[in-house]
């Protein structure tokens, strides 16, 4: 998938990162889903926001390659939805 680092170690109770372009904050702790919460296609780079109010749905995907051989277009807002591990358990309702 398309990540800002070399793995991601995810876990559901992993929060939507405020500031998606991470790398430009050297402060910001970069680790589990927000290693691939970049809003690199679907959105015009120049128009992401840096900056997201909680609750404001992430902007843009990732391109995924699923366990199955395909490959999609996965919403950041729904990377949650999908299943990381066997004992990954989508939370609900989706974290803010």
């Amino acid at each position: 998938m398309d990540c800002v680092w070399i793995n991601l170690w995810p876990e559901p109770t992993d929060y939507p990162p405020q500031m998606p372009y991470t790398l430009q904050n050297p402060t910001y702790t970069l680790t589990g889903m927000t290693r691939c919460c970049i809003p690199r296609h679907g959105i015009n780079p120049v128009k992401a926001p840096s900056y997201l109010k909680s609750g404001v749905a992430m902007p843009g995907g990732i391109n995924m390659g699923l366990a199955d051989g395909h490959v999609e277009l996965a919403k950041l807002q729904n990377l949650w939805n999908y299943y990381w591990s066997a004992i990954w358990v989508v939370p609900s309702p989706s974290p803010p």
